[in-house]
Parts: C-alpha cells; structure tokens; sequence
C-alpha cells in the first residue's frame, strides 16, 4: 500500500500549508496517528487539494483537549461485539472490522481511539470467526466492510476473504466502506474489480466531505469503473466545522455527486468523539445547510442522521424547519450535556 505515514517531509508540507508549526503536529501524532497517500500529498503540493479539504486529515493540537460531552466512544461500539471483528447494533445486519488500519486518518473519527495504534489488530483467526458467525446466523442479510479501511487491507487478504463471504447465501448485501476511491483511487484496481463484478451484491460507500475530494479526473475514473463493474457508488459525509459547514460548500458536494452518479446517502452530524471537538458544528448552522440542500434535486439531497450511544442511527428529512430543531434536540438528549465548547460555527 502506498501510504505515507508520518515522514518529517511531509508533516512539514502539511504545516506550511496550514500555517501551523511542524511541533503541534509531531505533539498531535504522538498521540492519534496520521498517514496520508501520496495522491493526496500531491495534490496538496500540486495546489488542487484545499486547505479546507486537508482540514479532514490534518492534526491540531485542539485534539488533545479533554471536553465534557466528547468520550472515546460515543457510539456506544464497545458495547456490540459479540465477537472481536464484528459490530451489530441490529438484527438483520452487522458490521466486519477488517482491519484497523487506514489509507488515512480522518481526525473526527468515531473509532479514533482504535485505529492506527499498534494494540488494536484484526487478526486471521478473528476474520475467520466472522465468517462462522455470519454462516451460523441466517438473519443476516447485509453486511458492511469497515475498519480501519477495508481497501487497506492487500488483495492477497481480501479477495479471498469476499470470496468467501459470497459464498454465504442469506448474505443478500455486501457494503464496502472505504475512503480510497477519494485518497487512493487507483486502489480500486482490476484485481479487485475482477471479483466485485462476479457477484450483484457489491454495493461501495465513499467518504467525502469536501467537493475537492470528488474534483480529481483519477477518483472520476475510479467511480466510473465501479459503476461499470455493476457496483452502485453511494457517498456519505460529516459535517465538519471549517471543512464543509459553508452551506454553498454542501450544496456543491452534493450536487456534483449526483451529477457525476454517486449517490449522496447519509449526512452525518458530528459523532462527539474526544480530540474531535474542533470539528463540532452548532444547531443553527446545521439547520441552514439543510435548508439549503432542500432546494437541490431530489436525488441530490442525502438523509441527515445522528448516531446515539447504542450505535443507531436516527434519521430525518429536511423541512419543516420546527421538525429539524426537534430532530437535533434528541441528539443532544441522547449524550452526555456539552461544557466548555465554545466558538462554534
């Protein structure tokens, strides 16, 4: 995998991009690791990757602040392993960690306690006890690859692992969720696509946040050889202070989704995870940027979702604005209260 991980080359890139001195981010990787893939470094130095866009991955000293209200898992996950690779919050479906590894490291991450760091690993023997229980529990109809980045782990381990998973019958679904087609979009390679076009249950959600995630001809290319594949392209987004709470800035994300056919899926408020805290949007402005996406084509405009402490999902449309302040206020009844968050945007 060609991963750039923590070079001094690059962290100073990164610094004078940012404006930022090269200590707060060595101080900030100590703790929460970084990588970055060449194609995004490139684009950085290249000019056509923004600053808004690098805010996704850029460490920041405001991710060592302790803040009431952001916990190391505000979803609840520890609490939904039935076995070490799986997550299920729900009956009909589950989640398989592959790995804990990434392509990158998003810096709001709802598992950023987990990845990167060097004691939490997925090994063989847990893939394979996946696998049991999905054979062994025929309700399960629909599962998602997730991580760390399933897309991190090598062919040599993956591809056998699908095949398998195929070989499941019940399993009517299989969701790939993964940021290369965005970071490393020649990950999505012929090896990989040779296996995804043997089967129709392959469905691939991106990540991005930012139009300059889409905005490369490589990661349009990427797209479209999916969909060529018979893989339908989903994408799902954050909103995250400085990175996309521009209401124009979502609308435009959205809109060249689903012009270039990815289809914008959930919108996400925030996971108020510790060393996230920078990235939390308030209430007034969520409600602006969905009043905005209301007015796009209907196919343009994603479902805004909040995920509580029992790792499900909560979901809702976009008008009448009363229903949205209602929808946000149960999100904040499902955690603890906020202290000490200030300068929201």
């Amino acid at each position: 995998m060609e991963v750039v991980i923590t070079p001094p080359k690059t962290l100073a890139i990164l610094a004078q991009k940012a404006g930022k001195s090269v200590d707060e981010l060595v101080k900030t990787v100590d703790t929460y690791p970084f990588a970055l893939t060449h194609f995004l470094r490139q684009r950085v130095e290249e000019g056509t990757y923004s600053l808004p866009a690098l805010r996704q991955f850029l460490p920041d000293a405001q991710e060592l602040q302790d803040v009431a209200g952001f916990s190391p898992d505000p979803a609840g996950e520890s609490g939904k392993h039935p076995i070490p690779a799986i997550l299920q919050a729900y009956d009909n479906r589950l989640v398989i960690l592959l790995s804990y590894q990434c392509l990158v490291y998003c810096r709001f991450c709802v598992r950023k306690a987990l990845v990167g760091m060097p004691e939490y690993t997925i090994t063989h023997e847990q893939i394979e006890q996946a696998l049991a229980f999905v054979r062994t529990h025929p309700e399960i109809e629909d599962v998602v690859l997730s991580g760390g980045d399933p897309l991190a782990v090598p062919n040599r381990r993956l591809l056998p692992f699908l095949r398998q998973l195929l070989a499941i019958s019940h399993v009517r679904a299989i969701r790939i969720d993964s940021r290369a087609l965005s970071t490393m979009p020649k990950r999505i390679d012929d090896e990989l696509l040779d296996v995804l076009k043997t089967d129709d249950r392959f469905w691939y959600h991106a990540h991005m946040n930012h139009p300059d995630d889409l905005h490369h001809p490589d990661v349009l290319a990427a797209a479209r050889r999916l969909r060529m594949a018979g893989v339908p392209v989903l994408n799902q987004s954050v909103i995250l202070a400085g990175v996309n709470d521009d209401p124009a800035v979502m609308a435009r994300l959205m809109s060249e989704c689903y012009y270039h056919k990815i289809l914008p899926y959930n919108l996400y408020v925030l996971d108020r995870v510790k060393g996230g805290v920078h990235f939390e949007v308030a209430e007034e402005r969520i409600v602006e940027i969905c009043e905005t996406l209301s007015h796009l084509p209907g196919p343009a405009q994603p479902v805004l979702i909040f995920v509580d402490g029992e790792s499900r999902k909560h979901r809702a449309v976009y008008d009448p604005v009363t229903d949205l302040h209602a929808f946000l206020g149960a999100r904040n009844a499902a955690h603890r209260p906020m202290e000490n968050v200030s300068a929201l945007r």
